[in-house]
């Protein structure tokens, strides 16, 4: 019988398991780590093979075409040169422009190019507006590469342009006599060339420009205040426009709509303010005199007694107003009352 002899000092060794599962867990991050790296080499590989499989053949010359600085109404001419760098032949189906309000394509001088072969097209810039503007010139065709071949277009169109601030004027509903209403325009070169503004005028005697010279010369960007000022001269409504006028091509001349009214008497004095009132009061008993004698009542001793009421009161009244009438058309012949003159004129003679 054999005799175990036991080492002192050796202890079995016991393992720890949260070390355990730390050195799994280090284990498969090393592990999935690899394979993402292997996954996206092989993805930029797949996708390089693919482009080295189908690359693209058209080679546009010049690559940007710029056109510099073109004055508004003048068009410039451009080419581009397309040519097939293959060995099989492409054929051409559009060019497409994304500005074509500007930039207008030609015909290709041949939609079938073999290899080696090269056609041209004509570009045609035609600003419309002042600044910087550009467009992107899309070849579609049969050519196998991932994408279009495209050419950028660039230009500056040179033009004044003229912009008013406010675009309207409002002096509101002015109730004093000989008042004067300022209000304040700012005139602004919003263009790439040098504006005039020949001259400016309102097409009523009720406002006045002030501050403005002829030929005022405003480079870009530069601006010039104006006072308009409102001085009624008509009772009701003063609306008037305000026209500029220029050397924008778009807006040679300039429209600025001015609204103002007035409710009392101007420049009529004490005299025409009596026959002002005189008047307002005859029409107010003509009106009555007009809807008594036109009468809808549905007894007919009604509308005979109302018919007589009205036509003795037209009688009394129509006097006064002919003579209100009259005296301010002397004080100032826009003031007169034609429409109601007109239609009571002729009740009068039946």
């Amino acid at each position: 019988m054999k005799k175990i002899v036991r080492k002192r000092g050796v202890r079995p060794h016991k393992s720890n398991p949260l070390l355990v599962l730390v050195q799994i867990f280090v284990l498969l991050a090393i592990t999935a780590t690899g394979l993402i790296i292997v996954w996206a080499l092989k993805s930029s590989r797949s996708e390089k093979d693919s482009e080295d499989e189908f690359p693209s053949y058209l080679r546009a010359s010049p690559e940007k075409l710029d056109f510099h600085s073109v004055r508004y109404g003048i068009e410039v001419v451009g080419r581009i040169k397309i040519t097939n760098t293959g060995e099989n032949e492409i054929l051409i189906s559009s060019i497409d422009s994304s500005n074509s309000a500007e930039f207008i394509t030609g015909k290709l001088t041949s939609d079938r190019l073999g290899p080696g072969e090269s056609a041209s097209v004509n570009v045609r810039f035609r600003p419309i507006g002042p600044g910087k503007t550009n467009c992107t010139l899309t070849v579609k065709s049969s050519d196998l590469g991932p994408k279009d071949l495209t050419v950028e277009c660039v230009g500056i169109g040179l033009m004044p342009s003229i912009e008013v601030k406010p675009g309207s004027l409002d002096f509101g509903n002015e109730q004093r006599d000989g008042v004067q209403v300022p209000r304040v325009i700012a005139v602004v070169n919003r263009g790439t060339q040098a504006l005039t503004i020949s001259r400016a005028r309102v097409n009523s005697e009720s406002f006045s420009i002030y501050n403005f010279q002829p030929n005022t010369l405003l480079k870009p960007n530069q601006a010039t205040k104006l006072k308009i000022v409102f001085h009624p001269s008509l009772i009701g409504s003063n609306d008037a426009v305000l026209i500029f006028f220029s050397n924008d091509p778009r807006c040679p001349q300039k429209r600025v709509p001015l609204y103002a009214s007035f409710k009392e008497i101007a420049r009529t004095g004490a005299g025409g303010r009596q026959s002002m009132k005189e008047l307002e009061q005859a029409k107010m008993h003509l009106t009555s005199a007009y809807m008594k004698i036109y009468s809808s009542a549905t007894s007919p001793i009604k509308r005979r007694d109302l018919r007589k009421q009205g036509m003795q009161e037209f009688s009394q009244w129509w006097p006064v107003y002919e003579q209100a009438n009259e005296a301010l058309k002397k004080k100032n012949p826009s003031l007169v009352d034609t429409d109601f003159y007109v239609e009571n004129n002729m009740l009068k003679k039946r």
